[in-house]
């Protein structure tokens, strides 16, 4: 069965309630789409803060956004409250004209859902590997084409070309490429295409040995390669969700895989690895500053005072350092009762 024909990905709406009805237009084009569009239309709390508050929980917990723009929701102070927090945490977001016709604001809902495409291309001898990667980015916001699930009744080929055509760089899907030093020509013609349509390819050599032919057409494109280690399953995953997702995203992902409804500890251990690592390489003061407080609370990790310090140090140098400067040194003043305590 495929996975992806009963898939619904949440999406989460920013617009004035003063567009309701044209933004239930967008939300029944986005239901159509397979997606599952979350609106607030809030009379039962009176409490700014209690609102403000639910919102920015909501907003953490999601991983796909779209801001609906219209001069009412550049008038609404809540509205622009809302963008302005998915900005701050650095989420990425599709804007969308109301003003525009229904067929315009259908094109950019389409090119919205073609940067969650993904197209896996595989040798024989690692289906059984390719499987198990589609079931797996099948539990994160993807809609993921995989030869053995999605192929439907009719023209295969056909399918195949579409498939690869959704997933072209222009689009911003992801192509991954899993081969070894034996290849099919079936797999060179995906390949092929894939160039040929200017995709995003994501190729893995999980075998022993180079593939030169590979590695030729490979050089000629727009492609990330790796050679996978002992762990091909953990290599490729990293590596899809550290290129896909936003430090905030992961962070969604980390807290429902760890505590949520669909708690699982291997996909929150990942998330975990990958947030970790790319908050520690990355230039932005958020990601930073989210894991100096991750390692503080210890509620996902370990809790690591002197690494929260260390962290939150490193991230708040310069403009930065005014706005964390108490919690920087509350910190401070941890480790010292900390070390004293030893």
């Amino acid at each position: 069965m495929d996975t992806n024909s009963k898939k619904e990905i949440w999406v989460f709406l920013s617009h004035s309630y003063k567009d309701y009805e044209r933004v239930k237009e967008v939300r029944n084009m986005l239901e159509n789409m397979s997606f599952r569009p979350i609106m607030f239309y809030l009379l039962c709390l009176s409490d700014s803060d209690e609102i403000d508050n639910l919102i920015k929980r909501e907003i953490d917990a999601r991983t796909r956004f779209i801001y609906c723009d219209s001069e009412n929701a550049r008038e609404s102070k809540w509205v622009q409250a809302e963008l302005q927090y998915i900005k701050s945490k650095e989420r990425r977001f599709q804007a969308i004209d109301l003003s525009l016709p229904d067929a315009q604001i259908l094109e950019s809902l389409k090119e919205f859902k073609d940067q969650i495409n993904v197209f896996i291309s595989y040798s024989r001898r690692c289906r059984e590997l390719a499987r198990i990667i589609y079931h797996r980015l099948n539990l994160y916001d993807f809609f993921v084409f995989f030869d053995l699930s999605s192929v439907k009744a009719g023209d295969v080929n056909q399918q195949i070309n579409q498939a690869i055509s959704n997933v072209s760089y222009s689009k911003g899907g992801i192509f991954i490429f899993i081969y070894d030093e034996n290849v099919s020509g079936y797999q060179l013609s995906e390949l092929d295409c894939a160039m040929r349509k200017g995709c995003r390819i994501y190729a893995f050599n999980i075998g022993d040995k180079t593939n030169p032919t590979i590695d030729e057409m490979l050089s000629q494109a727009d492609a990330f390669k790796i050679n996978t280690t002992a762990d091909p399953i953990n290599d490729i995953m990293k590596v899809i969700i550290d290129k896909a997702f936003d430090h905030g995203s992961i962070m969604s992902y980390l807290n429902k895989f760890r505590f949520g409804e669909a708690a699982n500890d291997l996909e929150a251990d990942l998330c975990w690895e990958v947030f970790e690592d790319k908050a520690w390489k990355s230039e932005s003061p958020y990601a930073r500053v989210a894991l100096a407080r991750e390692y503080r609370a210890g509620k996902l990790v370990k809790r690591n005072l002197k690494e929260a310090y260390l962290c939150l140090q490193y991230a708040v140098k310069g403009d930065h350092l005014e706005q964390y400067e108490h919690e920087l040194n509350e910190l401070y003043e941890l480790v010292k009762i900390e070390e004293n305590k030893q």
